[in-house]
């Protein structure tokens, strides 16, 4: 499995597009953007989104490498045990 560099790589590597993620504001350097992306998916499963709450599901057992950051993990993690009731039995069995 390839690092997570950019936007468009933890994209392909999760089969999905994070576009709704996307903050409002233009962004040029990718990790600034791929860091507001990740912090936003962590609000919008906070916020109690099921889809959101996949997507990080997604995002957690495709990268087992950590290549998109401990404290960005971790803060999806921390949130999806907040929400730990939307999880469905394959989200729930892809992150425990």
């Amino acid at each position: 499995m390839s690092d997570v560099n950019s936007l468009e790589d933890l994209e392909a590597l999760l089969g999905i597009s994070l576009r709704a993620y996307y903050p409002g504001e233009s962004i040029d350097h990718h990790a600034n953007l791929l860091g507001r992306v990740t912090d936003n998916l962590a609000n919008a499963v906070a916020d109690g989104i099921s889809r959101a709450v996949e997507d990080a599901c997604l995002l957690l057992s495709n990268d087992p490498k950590l290549s998109i950051g401990k404290r960005t993990k971790a803060r999806l993690a921390r949130a999806l045990k907040k929400q730990s009731g939307k999880l469905n039995g394959v989200d729930r069995s892809r992150i425990v």
